[in-house]
C-alpha cells in the first residue's frame, strides 16, 4: 500500500515514556531498522535502539511505527517539529485486519479518547491532565501549531467505577444507525469488541468492551447535532456520576461544571472551566 506519511511514535529506550508522536513523510524513513540506524530529526542525529515494526513494508501496511531512541537528544530534536494537536492518549488499542468487517465507523488514531466519558472519581486526574494541556497551548504558534504534545496517561480505565451497558446507552439516546465496529482510517484495521452508533439527535457514541464492561466510551459531535439532546445528556451524566471531557478544548461537562450545550458551541480555547 502506498502512503505519503507514517504516524510515528518516539519513545525513550525503556519504552516507558512517549516523547512525541507525529506524521513523517515515508521517504524520510529507512527501508529497515534491522541494522544499526541513525535517525536525523530537527538537524540532530541519534541512535535507534529498536523499532516496531522493523520493515518498511510492514509499517506501510499499518500506517504507524514505534521508534525507541537511545538518548535525551531526541527531546531537543523533536521540539523542532510542529504538532497539529495539543494532546493524545498514551495508549491506543491496536487494530486487527478483518475480512468482511461490515459497516465500520472509521476514525483517526489520534482521535481516540479525545472526547470521552470519565468517572467523576477521577476529578483530580482530569484537572492535572488539563493543566498540562493548557501549558501546551501557551506555546501555540500563529498558525495554530504546537511546539510540543502532551501524552495523557493518568486515567487508564476511565469507566472502572461505572456499570454502563451498550443496551442501556442505546435505549437512553435512541439509535438511528448501528455500526458493526470501529476502525482506523489509515490502516483500515478494526478494533476488536468495539461498537458505534448514531443517535436520533446526530451524536455518534463509540467505544470498546473489555470483559463484558464498557472500557471506553467516546463521543463525536456532528455538524447537525440537535440542541434537544442537551438536557438528555446532562441528565445522563449526573445519573451515572460521569463527566464528559473534551481534552483538546479543555472542557468538562457534568454536574457543577459546564452543560452539554456549551460543548456544542465551544471554540478552540486554552481556558478550562
Amino acid at each position: 500500500m502506498n502512503r505519503d506519511k507514517i504516524f510515528v511514535s518516539f519513545y525513550q529506550e525503556s519504552g516507558d515514556k512517549l516523547l512525541a508522536a507525529c506524521e513523517i513523510p515515508t521517504g524520510e524513513l529507512p527501508d529497515t531498522f534491522a541494522v544499526d540506524t541513525q535517525m536525523h530529526v530537527g538537524g540532530q542525529s541519534f541512535k535507534v535502539i529498536d523499532a516496531k515494526p522493523k520493515e518498511k513494508s510492514d509499517f506501510l501496511k499499518s500506517g504507524k511505527l514505534e521508534i525507541f531512541l537511545e538518548d535525551e537528544e531526541t527531546k531537543v530534536a523533536l521540539k523542532k517539529k510542529n504538532y497539529s494537536l495539543p494532546t493524545i492518549n498514551n495508549k491506543v488499542t491496536p487494530g486487527e485486519k478483518v475480512q468482511n468487517p461490515g459497516d465500520v465507523f472509521f476514525i483517526a488514531e489520534s482521535d481516540v479518547r479525545q472526547v470521552e466519558f470519565v468517572s467523576m472519581s477521577f476529578a483530580r486526574e482530569i484537572n492535572t491532565e488539563l493543566l498540562a494541556i493548557g501549558n501546551i497551548y501557551d506555546k501555540q504558534d500563529k498558525e495554530g501549531k504546537f511546539e510540543n504534545i502532551h501524552s495523557r496517561k493518568l486515567i487508564e480505565s476511565p469507566l472502572e467505577t461505572s456499570r454502563l451497558s451498550v443496551d442501556n446507552i442505546q435505549e437512553i439516546f435512541q439509535v438511528q444507525k448501528r455500526y458493526d465496529s470501529v476502525g482506523y482510517n489509515e490502516s483500515k484495521r478494526v478494533i476488536a469488541n468495539s461498537f458505534a452508533f448514531l443517535t436520533i439527535d446526530s451524536l455518534i457514541l463509540w467505544g470498546e468492551i473489555v470483559q463484558d464492561n464498557i472500557a471506553f466510551l467516546n463521543l463525536v459531535r456532528q455538524k447537525n447535532t440537535k440542541d434537544c439532546v442537551c438536557e438528555k445528556m446532562d441528565r445522563f451524566l449526573i445519573e451515572n456520576n460521569l463527566y464528559l471531557v473534551d481534552w483538546k478544548n479543555l472542557t468538562i461537562v457534568g454536574e457543577n461544571r459546564n452543560s452539554f450545550q456549551s460543548l456544542l458551541t465551544v471554540p478552540q480555547s486554552k481556558n478550562a472551566t
